[in-house]
């Protein structure tokens, strides 16, 4: 209703444009809430009803921070959809667009994002050089402000703060280590990964178990030279 209401004022108003802004968000909360329940057509009604808000802000900048969010999280909608392709065109604008508005905190989600979607096509050197990027700037945003929230959600597990999220960039590395035959160094990046989740999440988090076993596995696959693992996404929820 408050946005009808400030649809008086014009679509270019700043009052209908924040109400074009706190609507979209909460679209693409509830959108990831769905996706994270399997319903993946709600959440895709969720994700193209925010961008219709865009749209009608047409192509205000103010909206800018909106669009890549959205545009991320269709890049994950159409990752767990089997679709890759269609994902990287989207995670691609994403960045294209967090790129210019410099937010380091959303473009370390969307570089794990991408590096999920290249190691799902067999582009592991890409992956490796995404996931690198994401650990870069999840560093510099937990410099900025180390205790505000990302607001991430990880695919079957709690929500994760930034620096729960530097645990997941490190066991991406040692994934990405681990496809282009790198054992060692993936050992090394697995045990920092464990460091950071133990430390963050508490030793018998669904996330440190997870990486423990990641561990435990690449250190046998270090000692019989093969093995590799998967890549974890993450859906921005605000």
């Amino acid at each position: 209703e408050s946005l009808h209401q400030s649809l008086k004022e014009g679509k270019r108003s700043a009052r209908y444009l924040e109400g074009c802004e706190r609507l979209g968000r909460l679209y693409n909360s509830t959108a990831m809430q769905y996706l994270q329940a399997g319903d993946n057509s709600q959440a895709l009604d969720l994700l193209q009803s925010a961008e219709s808000l865009i749209a009608e802000g047409a192509g205000d900048s103010s909206l800018d921070s909106l669009k890549g969010l959205t545009y991320n999280n269709l890049g994950c909608y159409f990752r767990r959809e089997g679709m890759p392709m269609e994902a990287l065109k989207w995670l691609r604008q994403a960045h294209d667009i967090e790129l210019r508005v410099g937010e380091s905190a959303s473009r370390s989600s969307t570089f794990l994002n991408l590096c999920a979607v290249y190691s799902l096509l067999g582009k592991h050197s890409e992956a490796l050089q995404c996931a690198n990027e994401a650990l870069k700037h999840l560093k510099i945003s937990l410099q900025q402000d180390p205790d505000a929230p990302l607001a991430a959600a990880v695919p079957g597990m709690e929500k994760v703060d930034k620096a729960s999220m530097l645990a997941i960039a490190h066991h991406n590395i040692a994934v990405e280590q681990e496809y282009l035959l790198r054992h060692e160094e993936a050992v090394g990046s697995y045990r920092r990964a464990l460091q950071v989740a133990e430390s963050q999440c508490g030793t018998k988090s669904p996330l440190a178990a997870k990486i423990r076993i990641a561990l435990t596995a690449a250190i046998n696959a270090a000692e019989a030279n093969g093995g590799g693992g998967e890549s974890e996404d993450l859906g921005v929820s605000k």
